[in-house]
């Protein structure tokens, strides 16, 4: 069921007894259940309108019979070390806490075998001690509320979300204890002093505080059984008197999160009208839904007298409390295609997470429906779509509002966005399996639908190829939740480098700045490397770009995927005037470059999926699909900079001869495929220029992707070709001399055409003009024919291990006997390309290296899934100057070129250039400098035996109150 955050419970009930009597309706319709007419039937299994079907058929509908389909972490508030977690929402009156057990887990978190199995027990530890779900119930512990009749509160009156604040950091603390501090009779088990900050929101018919909103902080101690093993349980709670508030000019507060300092709360306010004070003394005032509030540095932690007043959160980054505080506001806020949001405006997005830190917001975008009511006010669907078989009796065609309700939820809370320090300030919306879908299905099988996204594949069996099962997107019930389900699929969370040196809870994905991201519906890998970059020109990882500003009838940004939507479930269908974009989510500064603001796509569409990628979404081409990202004067010379340019593709073209245009550069030289083995460079009138060709080993394959990349050197008279992450061929560009004919007006009937002469001296590709993916303008079917993704171009030479990960791989080193089919693709390198690796790691010289991926599923490629007989050579890659050692100074990064891809002098003080500098004579486990995945350096509390690794440590230890320092048992 769709319930508004905040409705009563009396509403919930109302309206599940409609679904019911809805759902029993339906049984005697009989023939109402189909969703299709024959002629919608012979519409979706038209080949000239639908793609053909992904080469990764990934799982979109993440929950089914009750279950998580793949392994799940939930969304939940924690303790600053991560184990003491809490459900925001309550339930039967009480507050629920659950332990985060990484210990328990047996293999790597995304790859386990399905459900949730990092938590200490699926049934939550529950305390009627701590505040209420709802209503005035057992009150608050507070005479304010015992003196107030309760039926002054209202209906509404309640505790909207909570959350956990510890306020402990990863050094010493002025505090009396920091998190955990061992406790028990035999010291051998962890107590937690944390603080629940409850929102109470007092109803419209409260005398005094009509929608207004109080925080409540309630002491607590939670006492942990076998801290930091797998038997880890919570054994008690025990419950001090809560404190109270100032009042906050808010009729609500949800999804709450404080930065572990104690000092910063993020929430949404749900279009509450806030007036707030600029730096200037001026009194602004609107409706927002992403709000904060912050404390003086000087204020202890965790005090909700301290959170008075609301923020919108776009003025973070122009607030004199913030800025130099919180990475969140080292940036203005742009929209995801790079327009400024302006100071004291609403963000247009939703559900808000804020990191540890107080660096990066998660957040969400998207309102896009499945199901809506047409100009004519007929209830109708985007893509065809039908009921699973088996469940027909809870089949629905909806015929109204209500009816589309009881399949899928509302509001902007699909598309999960991040924005902050990472991104420079752009709101960028995540393209993996984390959004599933763009649309609002339910949790319920009942509620999923098939939807008809592909061609069928004629050699397929299967009645349902090319349509597919889609859910579990928007829900905010228990209706055909899984054990373990956080109560609402859209609130996110992460776990951040918490427990990194566990190699269960270490990311897959093999990059250098990687969180696992969960959502109450996925948990995910999210690779933050592009974002950072303050070289990316053009990330299109082939999701729709969103615009701040529309003045939306749904009140969130603009979904630019070519569907005309005219209100919440309501829209126009896909209408040529509305625009479809991709997301641009390369983040360079202005200052550095001046990026495209989108990719404009023309005869495409935008996945509503996460399928057809690589990663997430994909982009199918037809032969006449291009995209247009538009390149503007530059404020520094292109030419005088390196680039990479780099792309998935999965051609479905014939093996033929036809030369098919893959991109065209603003100079208007072009990049083309011909059949499986040419890569055709080509002059702006269609002149060949080059051909390479693909040894066999390592030839594009139908129904298969391949990476390509393209590096140009500056003065662009040097290009390099990589296919699959290793550089193939170096080809140094001499002058062409080019034909060109001309039209001019001569004297006669007819007009003369003179043929004139001149000369390609080198590439020019990102000159003022257009970068082209795809058919050009005017061609009529020799554009790509298949699908791309991961479109990428960067002002820069990626070293050997990163033009490897930009192909989603990483770089081994075959021994003698490694497998013979490895052996072959590696030779298909020159031995210029293995002799530049072994140079930089001081290998053999006979040496044979590989870019290993594996193109056939999701995260394919890790440390625990390279090769037999391989060694991997990343961390000589990446850090050349050695690796860090217990007792020593961290090793000087500061002329280290991967390093340098991030950290720019301009930047801010944990990505700037001082942050690589090796200090002398400071030990790194004593520098409080950390990689983004790196530990913590401390430990609290209880440690018990084998915690980081057999062995380590030898026996139980008790640590002092200023902890113990982990990079002892880490590194060597």
């Amino acid at each position: 069921m769709h319930t508004k955050p905040g409705m009563s419970f009396r509403k919930r009930a109302i309206l599940f007894v409609t679904f019911i009597s809805v759902v029993f309706a339906s049984l005697a319709c009989g023939s109402e259940r189909e969703i299709l007419t024959e002629e919608e039937l012979a519409l979706a299994s038209s080949s000239s309108v639908l793609p053909q079907i992904p080469v990764i058929q990934r799982n979109v509908a993440p929950m089914q019979n009750g279950e998580f389909v793949e392994e799940h972490i939930p969304p939940l508030r924690t303790s600053a070390d991560g184990r003491v977690a809490m459900n925001m929402v309550g339930h039967n009156d009480v507050m629920r806490f659950h332990l985060n057990v990484p210990e328990k887990l047996t293999q790597p978190v995304l790859e386990g075998s399905g459900g949730v199995n990092i938590l200490a027990d699926l049934t939550p530890y529950t305390d009627s001690s701590l505040p209420p779900e709802s209503g005035y119930a057992s009150g608050l512990g507070h005479e304010l509320f015992h003196s107030v009749d309760p039926a002054l509160f209202g209906p509404d009156s309640r505790i909207t979300h909570s959350t956990i604040c510890d306020g402990t950091t990863d050094e010493s603390s002025p505090r009396s204890t920091t998190n955990p501090y061992a406790c028990g009779e035999d010291l051998t088990d962890d107590c937690y002093d944390l603080t629940v900050v409850a929102a109470f929101r007092f109803g419209a018919a409260h005398p005094q505080h009509p929608e207004k909103t109080q925080l409540w902080g309630t002491p607590i101690t939670v006492t942990v059984s076998n801290p930091k093993t797998a038997q880890a349980q919570i054994s008690n709670v025990q419950v001090r008197e809560p404190v109270g508030g100032p009042l906050i000019q808010s009729r609500s507060m949800f999804e709450p999160m404080i930065t572990k300092d104690g000092k910063l709360l993020v929430a949404r306010a749900s279009g509450t009208m806030i007036s707030w004070p600029d730096d200037y003394g001026n009194i602004q005032s609107g409706r927002y839904d992403l709000v904060y509030s912050v404390a003086p540095e000087a204020a202890a932690r965790c005090d909700v007298t301290q959170w008075s007043q609301l923020f919108p959160m776009s003025h973070a980054p122009y607030h004199s409390e913030m800025k130099g505080r919180y990475g969140i506001a080292a940036y203005p806020f742009l929209d995801p295609e790079g327009t400024p949001i302006p100071d004291g405006e609403d963000m247009e997005v939703s559900y808000p997470w804020v990191d540890r830190d107080g660096d990066n917001i998660l957040f969400t975008t998207t309102i896009s429906t499945l199901n809506y009511l047409d100009s004519a006010n007929t209830a109708t669907t985007r893509y065809p779509s039908k009921c699973l078989s088996q469940y027909a009796a809870f089949c629905i065609t909806p015929q109204d509002q209500a009816g589309i309700e009881i399949i899928e939820g509302g509001g902007f809370t699909r598309g999960i966005g991040v924005a902050g320090l990472w991104t420079h300030g752009k709101l960028i919306v995540l393209d993996n399996i984390i959004n599933n879908t763009d649309y609002a299905l339910k949790n319920h099988d009942g509620l999923h639908r098939l939807v008809k996204l592909y061609e069928a594949d004629v050699t397929s069996a299967d009645p349902d190829s090319g349509w597919v099962r889609v859910g579990s997107a928007r829900d905010n019930s228990t209706f055909g939740a899984p054990p373990g389900f956080s109560r609402n699929t859209n609130v996110t969370d992460s776990l951040e480098h918490l427990f990194n040196y566990n190699q269960n809870m270490k990311p897959q994905t093999l990059r250098d700045v990687v969180w696992t991201v969960n959502s109450g519906r996925r948990s995910a890998d999210v690779v933050f490397d592009d974002y950072v970059n303050p070289n990316g020109f053009i990330v299109a990882e082939m999701g729709a770009s969103f615009t701040f500003g529309e003045g939306m009838p749904t009140h969130g940004m603009r979904h630019n995927d070519g569907f005309e939507i005219t209100g919440n479930f309501r829209g126009n269908g896909f209408n040529e005037t509305v625009p479809i974009r991709l997301q641009n989510a390369a983040t360079a500064t202005v200052g550095r470059w001046r990026i495209p603001s989108y990719g404009a796509v023309e005869h495409g569409r935008i996945e509503p999926v996460a399928l057809g990628g690589i990663e997430g979404k994909g982009l199918w081409m037809n032969g006449t699909t291009r995209v247009r990202f538009a390149v503007e004067q530059q404020p520094n010379d292109p030419k005088e900079s390196d680039w990479f340019v780099g792309l998935f593709i999965d051609s479905r073209s014939p093996n033929d001869t036809i030369i098919r245009r893959l991109i065209t550069f603003a100079d208007g030289t072009s990049i083309n495929i011909r059949g499986q083995r040419n890569i055709v460079l080509k002059s702006s009138s269609g002149q060949i220029l080059k051909k390479f060709w693909l040894p066999t080993t390592i030839a594009m394959q139908k129904n298969a992707w391949t990476h390509l990349g393209f590096g140009l050197r500056p003065n662009g008279k040097t290009l390099q070709i990589y296919v699959n992450g290793m550089l193939l061929r170096t080809w140094k560009f001499t002058t062409f001399s080019l034909a060109k004919t001309i039209t001019t007006s001569g004297s006669g009937r007819y007009p003369k055409a003179q043929t004139t002469a001149n000369s390609l001296t080198s590439l020019d590709w990102f000159s003022p003009g257009e970068i082209i993916l795809g058919s050009q303008l005017g061609d009529v079917s020799d554009g790509f024919i298949g699908w791309v993704d991961d479109f990428k171009v960067f002002a820069e030479r990626p070293g050997s291990e990163l033009a490897c990960n930009y192909a989603r791989g990483t770089l081994v080193q075959l021994l003698d006997y490694a497998d013979s089919k490895l052996t072959s693709v590696a030779n298909a390198y020159p031995a210029a390309t293995h002799a530049q690796i072994s140079n930089v790691i001081k290998a053999n010289s006979d040496s044979r290296f590989l870019c290993f991926v594996d193109y056939t599923k999701d995260n394919g490629v890790a440390m625990n899934k390279l090769p037999a007989a391989s060694v991997s050579v990343r961390e000589q890659l990446i850090f050349p100057e050695g690796q860090f050692s217990f007792g020593q100074p961290r090793p000087d990064s500061s002329k280290n070129t991967f390093c340098l891809s991030c950290h720019v002098s301009t930047h801010t003080e944990t990505l700037d250039i001082n942050a690589l500098v090796g200090i002398p004579g400071l030990a790194v486990e004593d520098d409080s400098r950390r990689q983004p995945m790196q530990h913590n350096r401390k430990v609290y509390g209880t440690i018990p035996v084998d915690l980081f690794s057999i062995g380590a440590p030898s026996q139980s230890i008790v640590a002092p109150s200023h902890g113990v320092l982990i990079d002892e048992w880490i590194f060597p």
